[in-house]
């Protein structure tokens, strides 16, 4: 009962550091602000969104390059809050700076605002939530104004009551931010029994399902012994061996008599392209669609020899060009047909609401059948609605408000499927710094997609950029096919 209640607290805690991470997604709604806010008080006086998408686009790169660095830095303190809080207060730094920058020019709020920001939440990046929209909009537009300057199709406010409040909402931000981040770590902590990678284990007298292992393959070897990933399985439990077939097959192996455990100098933890030589030695073949099971657990290195580490890269490179084109944009788009900035901040909400179910749902599709097939269906609904956002000008703002919110809720699948994708692929015993890697794809994508929209998005007008983004998810579809339709 007391662990239990321990990790709800702990849970809880994350939560509130979460909450402050997540706000990365409410920078579509502050960019009309933050824009409009430079145009007027700072430089360049000419700034557009197609320029200042570079502040969102700079805080996914450094998020990507820092996430990698934020595991193997939590691996060598061995303590979680002291990790979190390294990158939680350097993300709260960075917005106590937007202060002082966003009234300087926008290239030192590049700095404070994108690479700060980005580089506190990849040390410490887990789910968003992103309720913060709504207070945001509250404080810097308490009376729903709108925006009352055209230039070049795109809206700006002018109104000094909205744009001197701008740079007081980073203090405010910075300081509930760094007073949320602080509780949570505290209460942050492994839980009981947790042994850090390479800590000596203590004693214990059940299996551990730590590493699947082989014994390695050589030539004129029939059988191998396997360990398997049972927890207080008895020492007899071979006599049982019928008993266990229906957990052996949850673990993706068969379940054979074991043979004499070899000397531990002789185990090597297999690793993907040993997939035929265990195919070789009786596994049952793996059914399409269906990930390969967790074999071992490959290290950074390791991983790195794997076609499918590449494919899953190249995967989020190019979703990411929706979501980052979605998260900066959106409200930008919406205030060409719609005046009421309260109800874009509802939009914004809603999306952030729609965010953190879509992830749950993504999830429970991958766990139900396979993350191939959860990777198909949010890439296939995002590709569609993409296609079809152009309509929300004719159809008003109550069909804009559903399409954001569907488009959140399809791209929000990344975030949870590709951690579990990464997991059922490489292990997990070095997850950390193999999912930082994988997320270095967003380093590219979101300077691809800052240079996409600069160069472009005056070129080939809105509904040009949303059929660019549209085939960017249509890549990751056929990615997805082509990988892991036979794994």
């Amino acid at each position: 009962m007391a662990v239990t209640i321990q990790g709800g607290i702990v849970i809880a805690a994350c939560v509130m550091v979460h909450l402050t991470l997540g706000t990365i997604f409410t920078f579509g709604n502050l960019n009309p602000y933050i824009t409009s806010y430079i145009r007027k008080h700072a430089t360049p006086s000419d700034l557009d969104y197609s320029t200042s998408v570079w502040i969102n686009s700079l805080a996914a790169m450094f998020q990507g390059v820092s996430m990698y660095f934020g595991g193997v830095v939590e691996r060598r303190l061995n303590n979680p809050r002291i990790t979190v809080l390294m990158g939680a207060w350097f993300q709260s730094f960075g917005i106590f700076l937007t202060y002082f920058t966003v009234q300087h020019s926008f290239a030192l709020t590049m700095l404070t605002y994108g690479v700060m920001f980005g580089l506190g939440i990849g040390f410490a990046y887990a789910i968003p939530l992103g309720v913060a929209m709504r207070i945001q909009t509250a404080y810097v537009n308490p009376h729903n104004l709108t925006p009352d300057i055209t230039d070049k199709g795109e809206k700006y406010f002018s109104q000094d009551e909205v744009l001197d409040r701008v740079p007081k909402l980073f203090l405010l931000l910075g300081g509930c931010y760094a007073i949320m981040q602080f509780i949570g770590c505290m209460v942050l902590r492994y839980p009981p029994g947790y042994q850090p990678p390479g800590s000596e284990p203590k004693p214990t007298a059940k299996v551990e399902l730590n590493d699947v292992k082989v014994s390695s393959v050589r030539d004129g070897a029939k059988e191998e012994g396997v360990q398997h990933d049972y927890e207080n399985v008895p020492n007899d439990a071979d006599k049982g061996a019928d008993n266990d077939v229906h957990s052996a097959a949850e673990a993706g192996t068969k379940r054979e008599d074991e043979t004499e455990k070899p000397p531990a100098t002789d185990e090597v933890v297999i690793t993907n392209h040993l997939a035929d030589e265990i195919a070789q030695a009786g596994e049952s073949p793996t059914p399409p669609l269906t990930p390969p099971p967790i074999v071992g657990n490959l290290t950074a290195k390791q991983m790195l020899r794997c076609g499918r580490f590449y494919i899953l890269w190249c995967m989020f490179l190019a979703i990411g060009q929706g979501i980052n084109f979605v998260g900066a944009l959106y409200k930008a788009y919406g205030q060409t047909f719609i005046d009421n900035d309260r109800f874009l901040a509802w939009v914004g909400t809603l999306s952030a609401v729609c965010n953190a179910s879509g992830r749950i749902f993504w999830g429970f599709i991958a766990d139900r059948f396979s993350f191939p097939v959860s990777f198909m269906c949010f890439f296939t609904s995002f590709t569609v609605l993409m296609l079809t956002l152009r309509l929300t000008s004719l159809g008003g703002q109550w069909m804009f408000l559903v399409w954001v919110g569907l488009l959140f809720f399809s791209f929000s699948g990344s975030f949870s499927v590709m951690p579990t994708a990464c997991a059922r692929l490489f292990g997990t015993k070095h997850y950390s710094s193999n999912y930082g890697l994988v997320f270095s794809s967003q380093v590219i994508t979101a300077a691809l997609s800052a240079v996409l929209t600069s160069q472009l998005k005056n070129a080939i007008g809105w509904n040009g950029m949303f059929c660019m983004v549209a085939g960017f998810s249509l890549l990751s579809f056929i990615l997805t096919v082509v990988g892991f339709r036979k794994v």
